[in-house]
Formats: C-alpha cells, sequence, structure tokens
C-alpha cells in the first residue's frame, strides 16, 4: 500500500503541483506512524518554550487530533507517548508554579477523557492520575482555608499530627 501510494504521488506531483486528496482512510495509519514522532517532539518543544495563547491552543489541538487519531487506529505506543506527555505539562506531579498553560493541559487532558474515552485504553491511568492530584489539592485547599477561619497552624502542622500521626 505504501510504495503504491508513493508511486501514485511521485507520478502525479511530477505532472502538476495540485493537491492530491486520499478518498480511503487506509492511507492515514501508516502516514501517521511515519509523521507521529516528529509531531510529538514539535508540539512538545512549543508547548513547553511558548506562553503565547494562539501557540497554546494550536499545541494542545494538536496533541487532541494525534490521540484521537492513534487511538481510533489502535496505535497504542503512539497513543500512550501523546497521552503521558500532555499530563506532564499540567505540572500535577511536580512542585513547579502553574501557569494558564499548565491549567490549559489539565483541561485538555480531560476533554480528551470525556471525547476518547473509548479509545485510551491503558492511557486512562494518565487522566485518572490528574482527576486524583486535582482532588488532593482541593482538599489541601480546604483544609488551609479552614485551618485560617479556625486560627490554627499551617495544613502540614495539622495533617502531620492528624490521622496519619495517630
Amino acid at each position: 500500500v505504501v510504495r503504491n501510494t508513493e508511486c501514485l504521488l511521485d507520478l502525479k506531483s511530477r505532472k502538476s503541483g495540485e493537491y492530491i486528496s486520499a478518498h480511503s482512510v487506509d492511507y492515514v495509519k501508516p502516514i501517521f506512524e511515519v509523521i507521529c514522532w516528529p509531531m510529538l517532539a514539535t508540539l512538545s518543544v512549543l508547548l513547553e518554550s511558548n506562553d503565547n495563547k494562539e501557540c497554546v491552543e494550536a499545541c494542545l489541538d494538536g496533541f487532541k487530533h494525534c490521540i484521537r487519531v492513534s487511538g481510533r487506529f489502535g496505535l497504542d505506543n503512539e497513543r500512550e507517548a501523546f497521552v503521558s506527555s500532555l499530563a506532564k505539562f499540567t505540572f500535577l506531579h511536580t512542585l513547579k508554579e502553574m501557569s494558564p498553560k499548565n491549567i490549559n493541559c489539565i483541561k485538555a487532558l480531560l476533554t480528551i477523557g470525556l471525547s476518547e474515552g473509548n479509545c485510551l485504553a491503558g492511557s486512562w491511568k494518565h487522566v485518572l492520575q490528574c482527576v486524583s492530584q486535582l482532588e488532593r489539592l482541593q482538599i489541601i485547599s480546604a483544609n488551609a482555608k479552614e485551618a485560617d477561619h479556625f486560627g490554627g497552624g499551617s495544613p502540614m502542622q495539622q495533617t502531620s499530627s492528624g490521622f496519619l500521626g495517630s
């Protein structure tokens, strides 16, 4: 299939500089298998180095589409690579300061869980870890507000002498 496609594209491109559209999805999987790794590298570098809102949105759209394609065609390694890379950009597993870009990554990961849930297979662990970390942060925040309200110490002092300390 790939050789036939290359020959057809080569013949068509010599005749005219026109775009050739495919009428079958059979070409998507082999093409995506070739371009997914450079796409992952490009999207990751751009997302890491840019805080420009439009660039971040374009990168997140790229991640979403790549995860959709890899999930729909059963490309497990590719899907796992894109989902895990996006999960790392949430910064939920680190102590780094979060920016709006990281919050958008969280939203994108949760959106992917909703829209591509049936195709995620083992990559669900990243979405579930994201939800778990968000819940943990919410509990910590609620404990901090409660401690401030009652004039208590820091939440860390209360946690160490609480349930786990007894």
